[in-house]
């Protein structure tokens, strides 16, 4: 059976750059924290325009995988003033991190 996966996309908007950075700060300290291998590698799927960050990344549908993700992408939407990220998987959406600006 393969491995179940959980695709994460979206895209979020901040003010300024260093609102862009204090964000991506905080999702490193949230990866830091964690005991799951290579999930630092999962910011090279991140791509940064100006002040908005594009999120395209597959992860394991593990329940350790997904509270990381989670704490990860509530890290990134708590700085930004729009956008989200959602998380599908084979059966439909399973999650979405609605940036803080328009929670």
């Amino acid at each position: 059976m393969p491995e179940q996966r959980i695709q994460y996309r979206g895209r979020y908007q901040y003010t300024d750059g260093k609102m862009l950075e204090r964000a991506l700060a905080s999702a490193r300290a949230a990866l830091d924290d964690d005991e799951i291998e290579g999930t630092e590698a999962w910011l090279r799927f991140f791509v940064r325009y100006g002040t908005s960050l594009t999120v395209n990344v597959e992860m394991p549908a593990t329940s350790a995988h997904r509270f990381v993700a989670a704490n990860l992408f509530l890290a990134l939407a708590n700085g930004a003033v729009e956008g989200s990220v959602e998380a599908v998987a084979a059966s439909g959406m399973v999650d979405w991190f609605v940036a803080a600006g328009e929670a």
